[in-house]
């Protein structure tokens, strides 16, 4: 899983390059930056994972899911910056990555209260 994410760091890391060499010199912070929810977030969590164990299923599916629409949001926000644009639907997306992210946060730690507790 490190290097999947690492993989998607990688490619946001070439498309914002990419990108940005037929954007008229117009960029934005969220896509210059968009690369670091993968490496820091992703990675960070295959790491915390490795020292202090595996989660539950809902950690193990909302984290990354509030993860991609993370940087998703990031994405549409900067090409719309680029555009000259707007939309109503990005602000949403970035609660909701958010969210996801938050619960399986919570999900994995309050996992680890329980078992502690049970067992």
């Amino acid at each position: 899983m490190l290097f999947i994410y690492l993989g998607i760091s990688g490619f946001l890391g070439l498309f914002t390059t990419i990108y940005y060499q037929f954007s008229h010199g117009v960029t934005s912070p969220f896509m210059t930056f968009v690369f670091l929810i993968p490496l820091v977030g992703g990675c960070g969590s295959v790491l915390l994972k490795r020292m202090l164990g595996e989660g539950n299923v809902l950690s193990h599916n909302a984290y990354p899911a509030g993860l991609a629409a993370l940087i998703m949001a990031c994405l549409l926000h900067a090409v719309f910056d680029i555009a000259g644009n707007s939309s109503v639907y990005v602000p949403p997306l970035f609660v909701m990555g958010i969210g996801l992210t938050l619960v399986g946060v919570v999900s994995y730690f309050a996992g680890k209260v329980s078992r502690r507790a049970r067992g």
